[in-house]
């Protein structure tokens, strides 16, 4: 587990100042802030509006998000057509075995993805699916994946997850990625945290997710929902410069989007 994700999970205790924050789909109330979209690689900023309230008190319900692939996807970017073997759902997470490709090249992976509040989704053994990884090596392993259907059964976003210091993975933009949702991080909302951090403040950042002309903005520990798709978001931080430490990225994500069923 990478260092910035153990540090993410603190700060949902330590920042008192601000909590989880919802906005109803297709209600961007009031609240001002800056947004940026998936198209930059971190939290930068470029004018806009914010949706709800700025940063409210947290709560003592901590949001976790989480997902894993095994064996571990090749480095870089990574694209299999695969079958799905088995699909096992509990209250906390789905955990899919597929089957991808085809001989002489087969390749099999368990896909586990989910979170408090996860939704099981609406798949079945002998489903194709089709599944894309990104991982990136650093001071610290950057993650992505998605879960799609395949183009002649719709192309329909079944799950996607981000556990990076950026948005978007080093060969696309994540909304590239998703094709049925966008993703944009919105400042401004919560103010530094300068106690509990060694090497840097850091601030807690809003992620809108839009989806089907409905919009969710949730401020990390959060969740929230927007047409047919939620998002489980239990980080989503930027650490404020200078930042003292060499091992320390400039920001970490961390959040799952499921397909609703």
């Amino acid at each position: 587990m990478a260092f910035p994700r153990r540090v993410a999970v603190l700060l949902a205790y330590l920042l008192a100042g601000c909590g989880p924050q919802v906005a109803t789909s297709g209600d961007t109330g009031g609240g001002t802030g800056e947004a940026t979209t998936s198209g930059t690689s971190g939290p930068g900023t470029s004018a806009g509006t914010t949706a709800g309230e700025t940063c409210p008190p947290i709560v003592p319900e901590v949001v976790t998000a989480d997902f894993s692939i095994e064996p571990a996807p090749p480095m870089g970017t990574g694209r299999f057509m695969c079958v799905v073997l088995s699909v096992e759902n509990t209250t906390f997470d789905t955990t899919v075995a597929l089957t991808c490709g085809g001989p002489p090249d087969v390749d099999t992976f368990t896909v586990r993805y989910g979170a408090l509040g996860h939704l099981p989704p609406d798949l079945s053994v002998d489903d194709g699916v089709v599944l894309t990884t990104s991982v990136e090596m650093g001071w610290w392993e950057n993650r992505w994946f998605a879960l799609h259907r395949p183009e002649e059964a719709g192309g329909n976003l079944l799950a996607a997850g981000v556990d990076a210091s950026v948005l978007d993975p080093p060969e696309a933009q994540l909304d590239e990625i998703l094709a049925d949702a966008t993703v944009a991080v919105v400042d401004g909302l919560c103010e530094d945290d300068v106690e509990s951090w060694d090497c840097s403040p850091a601030r807690r950042l809003g992620l809108r997710l839009s989806a089907d002309g409905a919009t969710v903005q949730v401020v990390a520990p959060g969740d929230g929902r927007a047409g047919p798709y939620a998002i489980f978001a239990e980080s989503a931080l930027v650490f404020v410069p200078p930042v003292e430490c060499f091992d320390y990225p400039d920001a970490w994500f961390d959040f799952v989007i499921e397909r609703t069923p």
